[in-house]
């Protein structure tokens, strides 16, 4: 999410993650928590939690799961 805050000049959005938090801490977290063209949700674990946004989404990038065998 930072890299497309850097990017692009105008832009809004939205990451979704299962967990409920960033795994360990990073200097950047900080920045994207501030922005105010950045959301965070942490901790949704259905597609039904995502459709109640308010804000439709134009592009959706999943990054998929991180085991080796799913990568392949």
């Amino acid at each position: 999410m930072k890299l497309w805050t850097e990017f692009f000049n105008i832009y809004s959005l939205c990451g979704i993650d299962l967990r409920n938090g960033w795994n360990d801490v990073k200097p950047w977290q900080a920045d994207l928590e501030s922005d105010p063209e950045v959301e965070l949700h942490f901790g949704i674990d259905s597609t039904a939690q995502i459709v109640e946004f308010e804000e439709p989404f134009n592009i959706i990038l999943d990054d998929g799961a991180h085991d080796w065998m799913s990568q392949l």
